[in-house]
């Protein structure tokens, strides 16, 4: 399994990011074949990462409105989309 050059932690093939740090993994192919704009795709990497700090600290409202917000950026992101599954999850168990 392969590992974040960062924090050597496990990741699957294909992530973006890691799970425990949020560094950005190996540059996909998506970027290179997308037509977004590299100041799209950095405000995308930013709010990720922000919304792994919140997750980490229990504020799970705040990565969800954060990991939103990216996702407007770019829908087709897959961890984005488990990231706000994940959270959702979590806000349901705390009500």
């Amino acid at each position: 399994m392969p590992e974040c050059p960062h924090c050597r932690s496990p990741h699957k093939p294909g992530d973006r990011y890691c799970n425990q740090c949020g560094e950005r993994l190996a540059a996909p192919e998506f970027m290179a074949s997308s037509a977004r704009t590299q100041k799209s795709l950095n405000l995308v990497d930013v709010r990720y990462n922000l919304g792994v700090v919140y997750f980490k600290k229990g504020q799970y409202l705040e990565a969800l409105a954060t990991w939103e917000k990216a996702l407007e950026k770019d829908p087709d992101n897959p961890e984005l989309r488990e990231r706000i599954a994940e959270v959702r999850r979590r806000i349901g168990e705390n009500d």
